[in-house]
């Protein structure tokens, strides 16, 4: 089983999450895909990270596959100081503008 392939026993609820918008670290395998690929389909829009937003494309093809939005970034999170500002970028009211459309360079 892939790691985006989540047990017939996951609990999620469609919609439990819907409106919500998710920031996943480390999202390109494991864990981290599992838990962007779950918030999607309880129906977070999700920015999907790892050390190289070109190896999230897996991640956010699963994202998307759940028929919400979703976002590939690069993200190193053992640098204090950008990551920090990870979470209130994704919380403003730009996070849903035109600029999160596209997969960044």
């Amino acid at each position: 089983m892939a790691a985006h392939d989540l047990p017939s026993t996951w609990p999620a609820t469609p919609g439990l999450l819907s409106g919500r918008l998710a920031l996943v670290t480390g999202a390109a395998s494991g864990i981290g895909r599992a838990i962007a690929t779950a918030y999607a389909q309880a129906g977070a829009r999700v920015v999907v990270t790892d050390l190289s937003s070109d190896r999230c494309a897996e991640t956010l093809a699963a994202v998307r596959a759940a028929g919400v939005e979703g976002w590939a970034y690069a993200l190193d999170v053992s640098d204090a100081r950008p990551a920090s500002r990870w979470p209130r970028r994704c919380t403003t009211p730009r996070a849903t503008s035109a600029r999160w459309s596209t997969t960044p360079a």
